[in-house]
């Protein structure tokens, strides 16, 4: 053991440290909750853009009652979409300047 002190341990050179560990899963997991709420955003939005089904009829209540859902769902998942829509473009231009401000 006390032979081999002077050599260099290139394995442990190659690996993250703790703290890259835990930065990079908690970046995979930001990006899957991203991803899940997004999808969840989107499917909203289709869910009230999809026709209603007139098979049979319906208290007039009921019929208000779904519309309102439907436009409330619409709404957040166009809510929801237009925030990631968003958030993704003002990251790009962040990554834009910051690869202008090392090349100068």
């Amino acid at each position: 053991m006390a032979r081999n002190a002077h050599k260099k341990n290139t394995v442990s050179e190659d690996l993250p440290s703790w703290g890259e560990l835990i930065g990079g899963t908690l970046a995979y997991a930001q990006d899957t909750v991203d991803s899940v709420v997004n999808w969840g955003f989107h499917k909203l939005r289709e869910t009230a853009e999809k026709p209603r089904k007139s098979d049979k009829p319906r208290h007039p209540a009921i019929d208000t009652a779904a519309t309102a859902a439907r436009a409330t769902a619409g709404f957040i998942g166009e809510i929801g979409e237009s925030f990631y829509a968003t958030y993704d473009a003002l990251k790009e231009d962040k990554r834009k300047k910051s690869k202008t401000k090392r090349r100068e």
